[in-house]
């Protein structure tokens, strides 16, 4: 009996995945029958090795005082 009663647990698990399976083909089905705007934007190349930021500055470093 205990067996059985696996059996259609296991089974009841298998059907509730496949009905969320079900929800989620039938979304992803919604969303590529809706049209979608998409801009594209060019940006300018950027120039290579013509680097004209600063430097980095320099970590600070703290003298100890001596006792």
């Amino acid at each position: 009996m205990r067996a059985r009663d696996a059996e259609v647990k296991r089974l009841d698990d298998i059907a509730a995945t496949m009905s969320s399976m079900s929800r989620d083909i039938d979304f992803l089905k919604s969303l590529t029958s809706t049209p979608i705007a998409v801009k594209v934007i060019e940006l300018p190349e950027k120039p290579k090795d013509t680097d004209t930021s600063p430097p980095p500055p320099k970590p600070v470093t703290h003298k100890k005082k001596s006792q």
